[in-house]
């Protein structure tokens, strides 16, 4: 992801946060991708294309949490991508606890706009994602 994609990934969570859904769309690709199939206890794990199935995560997201909140802590350019660690933290509807949730984020982008965004919860996968490989100690 060239650098003016972090802007648009920083855009976008300050769009999502200030409940601007109509600007955080028109930061994605028309023929956007939002994959949630590698994200754990995603109940569909499904992938959302376009800006109508941007939408319909969006609204997902919002039946479930209030008060919800997406804050990327870090972000990595590793070539054409990038590598965002997120942390969300929000209040379930239903039950009405409070609750913190970190996960990854591969983003791509095309033609200035994002373009897809590939969500893991297990960080290893994430980096094997973007052709890094977690160091571990084989003694």
């Amino acid at each position: 992801m060239p650098p003016e994609g972090v802007e648009l990934v920083r855009r976008s969570f300050e769009a999502f946060n200030g409940r601007d859904l109509d600007e955080l769309v028109k930061l994605y690709h028309q023929d956007c991708i939002w994959d949630m199939s590698k994200f754990a206890d995603w109940p569909e794990h499904a992938v959302y294309r376009g800006r109508e199935g941007l939408r319909m995560i969006l609204a997902k997201w919002e039946a479930v949490w209030e008060d919800v909140h997406f804050e990327p802590t870090d972000t990595w350019l590793v070539g054409e991508r990038s590598l965002i660690a997120c942390n969300l933290r929000g209040r379930r509807r239903v039950s009405g606890q409070e609750a913190e949730i970190r996960w990854m984020q591969v983003g791509e982008t095309r033609e200035g706009l994002i373009y897809r965004v590939d969500n893991y919860t297990d960080m290893e996968e994430a980096l094997a994602a973007v052709g890094l490989m977690a160091q571990h100690d084989s003694h």
